[in-house]
């Protein structure tokens, strides 16, 4: 039994009449008890995918985090209770070592240790979500491939005729993006859930971001709308 729920049943206490004179009484007491120990934390480590806050005083929130090849989606009821080191904790693709209680974490830490991967494709697409509409054709951010296709035509043309309209501010890019997975170490899919409309109805930015093997640099290539 834990220490929450401590029964003696020494001779001539309740306990020890409960017990021996009503088997049915001393069941319940058992099953009692056993809700009585507390629940045991489960230590997870990994990779930040997607990190939404709620609102209000005391927000709430859900962290998708890759552990082990798998994606755990987890939450937290309040303020979280956290130690980072530095302010990449907070970025999509940090690496964070969570107590973890039916589902629910109780404590992050995190010592500012990134995947690269992850981290560097969601800082290509932040930046060039905080460049649109002006800088749609950001040569340092788009792939060669991609800016020369057929697709990112029809992307420019839907920016240039506003049919494609973007209503977050600069400070929100980075709130919005999370990752979905990486497919190798040199590709990583992610998107942007930040408020834009496509001929007034609400849509998800779609990003495929590679590593450019001669440049050793991330790019997007390629950019769809669901």
């Amino acid at each position: 039994m834990s220490e929450n729920c401590s029964v003696i049943a020494f001779p001539g206490s309740w306990a020890y009449r409960v017990i021996f004179r009503n088997p049915r009484a001393a069941a319940l007491l058992f099953c009692v008890c056993l809700a009585c120990v507390p629940t045991q934390a489960e230590s997870l480590r990994g990779v930040v995918y997607f990190n939404e806050i709620g609102n209000g005083a005391n927000p709430g929130g859900t962290v998708k985090l890759l552990v082990g090849g798998k994606l755990q989606t987890l939450s937290y009821g309040g303020p979280l209770e956290r130690n980072f080191r530095s302010k990449s904790c907070d970025d999509i693709g940090a690496i964070w070592s969570v107590e973890v209680y039916n589902r629910y974490i109780g404590r992050a830490t995190c010592d500012g240790q990134v995947d690269r991967s992850v981290h560097d494709s969601w800082l290509v697409v932040v930046k060039y979500l905080e460049a649109l509409p002006l800088a749609v054709s950001n040569a340092d951010l788009l792939s060669n491939r991609y800016r020369s296709s057929l697709d990112f035509r029809g992307f420019l043309q839907e920016v240039d005729k506003e049919e494609l309209q973007f209503f977050y501010g600069l400070s929100e890019a980075n709130h919005c993006v999370s990752a979905v997975h990486a497919t190798t170490s040199n590709r990583v899919h992610l998107i942007a859930r930040c408020p834009v409309e496509l001929r007034g109805k609400s849509i998800h930015l779609l990003f495929d971001v590679i590593r450019e093997s001669d440049a050793e640099k991330w790019m997007i290539d390629g950019i769809q709308t669901e």
